[in-house]
């Protein structure tokens, strides 16, 4: 037998801003179920601006991990591993926000580098 969805919860977690997916973990259905009562019960999503974070996402704190971690030399699955995202979050991140990739430095070009800077003290 099908668990009765409470409306006003529903409409809650919307306002939100949550996804339908979000919504449906929380309210132990299937998203395909919470949009179909969306559209019948006339429920519509939080409006934003175009391209505006999602209000419940804390994008800045994000990419400034994103950035830290990029930094180290980590990779794009790397990170998301760690950060517990997708491989194409992080990369629409990366390019959204500029950041650059990084590759680790060879022990060569570090060896190079050392000896510039010793030549040019001296």
């Amino acid at each position: 037998m099908a668990k009765a969805i409470d409306r006003e919860r529903l409409r809650e977690l919307i306002g939100r801003g949550l996804t339908h997916k979000q919504v449906a973990a929380r309210l132990g259905s299937t998203p395909g179920t919470i949009s179909t009562i969306c559209c019948r019960e006339g429920i519509r999503a939080v409006k934003r601006e175009p391209g505006a974070p999602k209000p419940h996402r804390d994008t800045l704190k994000r990419v400034e991990k994103v950035k830290a971690m990029n930094a180290r030399g980590q990779t794009g699955a790397q990170i998301a591993e760690r950060m517990g995202l997708e491989l194409h979050q992080v990369a629409h991140l990366k390019h959204r926000y500029g950041i650059r990739r990084m590759r680790p430095l060879k022990a060569a070009t570090v060896r190079d580098k050392l000896r510039d800077a010793e030549r040019t003290e001296t």
